[in-house]
């Protein structure tokens, strides 16, 4: 039987609401700053404490240790023959503290007289043996006076160098100062070593009411952040809650719901015009969805119950007695079919072209101007009562990269919505022609002309100027929309200018591909190579003044 626990485990981070995320964040930024500001203000105060402490036991045993030099330098002090003045001092051998000498009882006074309530104070000679012990010899047990390693205490004598650090006792921590007794001078050697301790409880309550306070000010300053950061969390987060609210509306269908810019052109700014840029564009896609479905509902509609109608009658036996209405209805029913094999396969165009542009269409080199002269031609068999002529401005063949047939395709809609709104007499001219690194392709009618009204618009699938939707020629609507996905797919740009009973033009514009230099022969000499590109490069000029 498995054991309920009272309380519940606390959830990872990445669980958590995103406001308490960052203020999670915020307070470990917190504690990571406050640790690493408390550790170095604690250890600096500590050293502090330490340091004072060394120098106010230096500072008070200074004056009996200057007399105490004073006096056995003058006692060792020896004339020189035949020299009067400042007496010699001794050599090391005879300042050693021998027992029962009067150095070894200077040392022992020495420790009697430092030694007071606070302060411990014992002698040792340059050998490492204690000469003097004064808290044993004056009674005092309050502070201890902790025995070193005898090594410590020659290495001072040696070295001559004042030493202290901090030591646990059984009376508590007790901070140690050793000074090298040196007489005469610092060029004499050490003749003892003097150690003063001291307690360290008054420092350590200090240092324990500076931890106490970092501590409480810590957990202050946690507390005060938390609740100083979860409103400016909430105004932060604030914009993407409205976002959130937004985006459920969205999906419940009203797309017209838009979120409020904030001020200050933050990324919270950035991400609320991205975020209405992306409604805007979403409305607009399912705009045209529904009114695409419902154009390509009802241009398949309409032939599907001419279809019927046509079935219907051939079940009533209408052309039993009447071949010629037979052969009328079968005429009017294979077009309808036809109508609406053309309307899919616009519509296939359409969609791979949508689904992927570049693989929808073949990449190959395309020899432009031979492709314009042939729509040209294919234009006059099927437009004979109307003028259709051929400009081409550039004297050379212009190459481009992409699908023939795709761009075949473009050029007869082109041509057919050209054909359809010009009356007979009329004129329609493709011209080809070269725009710095581009093809341009232009046809141009003497038509009735698009209002401008419409003009942005003609590009829009199922779209006709007719508000009537008269189909003249079956078209449905898909040619314009055909051109500009082809047009697109090639790198290319496509624009279209009208006036109404004037005409229109539209222009394809693709992208030629580089041409080499002409090499010149090897045999020829050195200044001659650039010769071949001066020459070709005279009637590139000239065809621009043209």
């Amino acid at each position: 039987m498995s054991k309920r626990f009272p309380f519940t485990l606390p959830r990872r981070p990445s669980t958590l609401p995103l406001r308490w995320r960052l203020v999670l964040v915020s307070v470990t930024v917190l504690a990571l700053i406050l640790s690493v500001y408390g550790a170095a203000l604690y250890k600096q105060v500590e050293g502090a404490l330490i340091d004072t402490t060394a120098s106010s036991l230096r500072t008070s045993a200074r004056p009996a240790v200057l007399q105490y030099v004073r006096a056995v330098g003058t006692r060792n002090a020896t004339p020189v023959a035949g020299v009067t003045g400042t007496p010699e001092i001794a050599a090391p051998a005879v300042l050693a503290a021998t027992p029962g000498s009067v150095e070894e009882r200077s040392l022992t006074d020495l420790a009697r007289i430092l030694t007071t309530r606070t302060i411990a104070a014992r002698t040792i000679d340059i050998t490492g043996n204690t000469i003097g012990d004064g808290p044993a010899l004056a009674s005092m047990g309050e502070v201890s006076a902790p025995l070193l390693d005898g090594d410590i205490y020659r290495e001072v004598a040696a070295l001559k160098e004042e030493r202290h650090w901090r030591m646990e006792t059984a009376n508590g921590p007790v901070l140690m100062e050793l000074l090298p007794l040196v007489p005469g001078g610092t060029d004499q050697p050490a003749i003892g070593v003097l150690q003063l301790s001291t307690t360290l409880r008054n420092g350590d309550a200090l240092l324990e009411s500076l931890r106490n306070q970092l501590l409480i000010g810590s957990v202050l300053a946690f507390i005060a952040t938390i609740v100083l950061t979860l409103p400016l969390v909430r105004g932060v987060l604030r914009p993407l809650r409205r976002m959130a609210a937004t985006s459920r509306a969205i999906t419940g269908g009203d797309l017209g719901q838009r979120v409020r810019v904030p001020e200050g052109g933050d990324a919270l700014a950035e991400l609320a015009v991205a975020f209405n840029d992306m409604v805007g564009k979403l409305d607009g896609a399912l705009v045209t969805q529904r009114r695409f479905i419902a154009d390509a509902s009802h241009e398949l509609r309409t032939p599907l119950t001419a279809l019927g109608n046509g079935v219907e009658m051939l079940q009533m036996g209408v052309d039993r007695r009447d071949p010629e209405a037979r052969a009328k209805l079968l005429r009017l029913m294979s077009g309808e079919i036809a109508r609406m094999g053309r309307l899919v396969d616009d519509l296939l165009t359409l969609s791979a072209l949508d689904r992927d542009p570049l693989r929808a269409i073949a990449h190959t080199q395309v020899d432009l101007t031979g492709l314009v002269a042939q729509v040209v031609d294919e234009t006059r068999l099927l437009a004979q009562d109307l003028r259709v002529e051929l400009s081409l401005t550039s004297r050379e063949s212009l190459t481009i990269r992409g699908d023939s047939d795709r761009i075949r395709q473009a050029l007869l809609n082109l041509c057919a919505n050209a054909r359809a709104h010009t009356p007979p007499d009329g004129a329609i001219t493709i011209a080809l022609a070269q725009s710095d690194d581009d093809a341009v392709v232009s046809v141009t009618d003497t038509g009735s002309g698009i209002p401008e009204e419409a003009l942005s618009r003609v590009w829009d699938r199922f779209f006709r100027v007719d508000p009537s939707r008269e189909r003249r020629g079956g078209g449905v609507g898909l040619g314009l929309a055909i051109v500009r996905a082809i047009v697109e797919a090639h790198g290319g740009t496509v624009v279209i200018t009208s006036t109404v009973g004037v005409g229109t033009v539209v222009k394809m514009t693709f992208p030629l591909v580089p041409t080499m230099p002409k090499r010149a022969p090897i045999d020829e000499e050195p200044n001659t190579l650039t010769a071949p590109r001066q020459r070709e490069a005279r009637p590139t000029t000239s065809r621009a003044d043209d």
